[in-house]
């Protein structure tokens, strides 16, 4: 699923991704779907909004499959590099 305001109802995207961080899955999901699916980057991309928007730190990669940690510190470090984007 890929979250915008336009498929959200009533509830806000940040409401949504509040409930999605319950659940590393969620995360470990669309990291590994971005990695192994071609068709998938926007899932590395909500990735990347969602450290953008909570403020995921670094850290929040220990709680994640080791498949995908890596990933996410990439994403993290991009976002640490360009904050304002």
């Amino acid at each position: 699923m890929t979250v915008t305001a336009a498929n959200t109802n009533s509830q806000s995207v940040s409401e949504i991704y509040a409930e999605a961080l319950r659940s590393k899955n969620f995360v470990e999901l669309k990291l590994a779907s971005g990695m192994t699916v071609p068709d998938r980057l926007k899932d590395l991309a909500d990735v990347q909004e969602l450290i953008k928007i909570r403020a995921l730190p670094a850290e929040f990669a220990e709680r994640l499959d080791p498949y995908v940690r890596e990933k996410f510190l990439e994403l993290c470090d991009t976002v640490k590099q360009r904050p304002n984007d």
